[in-house]
């Protein structure tokens, strides 16, 4: 049960310098609560968790975890509710409750504990928004009509296959069929880039990116398989964007739940906004965009970003998303093998193509860094950073995430189009559903978006959705136009 240590007295809450923004008090101070909880209730080995206001100590049980114990530390020190619902759909609400009510811990216990993030956002004048921003998840009628049609799918697809519910949920037959043709692509494109095919420099990033979207986003989503180890290990295959631990922060534990939120997203951040400030005396907008596309994942996502969650002072992921408890060693990994990452991603060529000149050996460098890092924008960006969606609230967890997500092209319709933006999107064209049930495979996700898009009509929740890349590219460059004047 709970350290001892949890009783130790709590510093005083600090208020942020009226003179400082609260986005550069988030990543550029450092907070004693913050500090303390680290030292004397949050440990890299224990697993305190809190789930609708009432906290629960999984130290034990973070071993015997059916998706795995990497998974559960995701939600260590944080209140995890969002999470937690929106990734145990599909479970057994009866074997939830035995582990749950197992594990509870008493008012006494819990009464000096602080999340992550409380303690993160300490002396922010909006923290009780930002720590609460939407109504209990079990009180949206949507949300539980959505949940019920989209479990009674997978009820009927479990029958049908002779397989669990989760089972039925995670990639098909002919989706790991997929995975393998297009492992073996990739392959090949690597082999024929390491030996100077020219014409690799774009078909290599473009396999790396179908390939990528196909399996890493699955894996570290545990939407691949029901093997907590087959998730680990594919997730850890690809590179490309960033570490899984540098992912799950980004993207699991900071875009999903709090999709759009300042100060609790981190995709906000990551914005061309964002970087126009320091090169927008330089540049005008289009090249901005355009370096900012061809530079977001090897320098950004893969390098800045995990460094910053691991060396800087706030602890955290952009300064919004506090850093799971881990030891210095693990950090010391992270951070080295991102480094050796960068070098021999961008170094092979001037050691392995001595036959080129220069600027050959230059271009094997940076181009398919660049095609690649594109690829990725083009199709997430356009998901959430449209004027509709990128204004959009509401209070009911189920419909925040409907309004803030843009789908594209058309599943109904099928053809060639529509294969053409799946394949490419790796099902991110489908984000509505993808954010309402992270868990479910991609493959799944067209026959889910009938049911999404038949409950939003009914219960009056709009649903929006771009004909294909080019309205979706379209909406995003006027947004991002728009946001860009700030800066000029």
């Amino acid at each position: 049960m709970a350290s001892n240590n949890l009783a130790q007295e709590v510093p005083l809450l600090i208020q942020k310098p009226a003179n400082v923004s609260t986005l550069d008090y988030l990543t550029s101070h450092e907070k004693p609560r913050q500090l303390h909880v680290l030292k004397f209730q949050h440990s890299p080995t224990n697993c305190l968790v809190k789930l609708h206001g009432l906290w629960y100590d999984l130290t034990e049980f973070q071993d015997r975890h059916p998706g795995g114990r990497e998974a559960l530390r995701l939600a260590a020190g944080r209140d995890a509710t969002i999470m937690f619902e929106s990734h145990h759909v599909f479970s057994s609400d009866k074997l939830i409750k035995y582990y749950l009510d197992k594990y509870r811990l008493s008012p006494e216990e819990s009464a000096h504990l602080l999340t992550l993030e409380e303690a993160c956002f300490e002396g922010v004048p909006e923290r009780q928004e930002l720590l609460d921003p939407f109504d209990p998840l079990s009180t949206s009628k949507f949300g539980n009509d959505l949940k019920q049609r989209v479990r009674e799918y997978f009820q009927n697809l479990a029958r049908k296959r002779g397989i669990t519910l989760i089972e039925s949920t995670k990639a098909s037959p002919a989706k790991c069929r997929l995975m393998a043709s297009l492992a073996v692509m990739w392959a090949v494109s690597l082999v024929l880039l390491v030996r100077g095919n020219f014409s690799m420099l774009l078909i290599h990033p473009l396999m790396a990116w179908i390939f990528t979207a196909a399996t890493f986003h699955d894996a570290l989503h545990f939407a691949l398989s029901t093997n907590p180890t087959i998730n680990s290990v594919v997730g850890n295959l690809f590179p490309y964007l960033a570490s899984p631990f540098g992912w799950y922060h980004q993207h699991v534990i900071g875009h999903h739940p709090f999709t759009n939120i300042p100060n609790r997203d981190p995709d906000l951040l990551h914005g061309s906004e964002s970087s126009n400030k320091a090169i927008a005396q330089y540049l005008p907008f289009d090249a901005r965009l355009a370096l900012f596309f061809m530079t977001a994942t090897s320098l950004g996502l893969g390098l800045q970003n995990e460094l910053f969650l691991v060396l800087g002072v706030s602890r955290s992921y952009n300064g919004v998303v506090p850093r799971i408890p881990v030891s210095v060693v693990k950090l010391i990994r992270v951070a080295v093998l991102r480094v050796v990452f960068f070098l021999v991603s961008f170094g092979w060529p001037f050691v392995l193509l001595q036959g080129m000149n220069l600027g050959a050996r230059f271009a094997f460098s940076v181009v398919p860094h660049a095609v690649y890092s594109t690829l990725f924008m083009i199709n997430s960006q356009v998901n959430h950073q449209s004027e509709a969606t990128k204004s959009a609230r509401s209070r009911d967890w189920f419909v925040h995430q409907v309004i803030t997500a843009q789908n594209f092209g058309d599943s109904s319709v099928g053809g060639l189009t529509w294969w053409f933006h799946y394949l490419m999107s790796g099902g991110l064209c489908l984000q509505m559903e993808h954010h309402l049930f992270p868990t479910v495979n991609h493959c799944h996700l067209p026959a889910v978006a009938k049911i999404v898009k038949q409950v939003c009509y009914e219960h009056g929740v709009p649903y929006t959705r771009a004909e294909g890349y080019g309205q979706a590219l379209a909406e995003y460059y006027r947004q991002e136009k728009k946001e860009s004047k700030k800066f000029e």
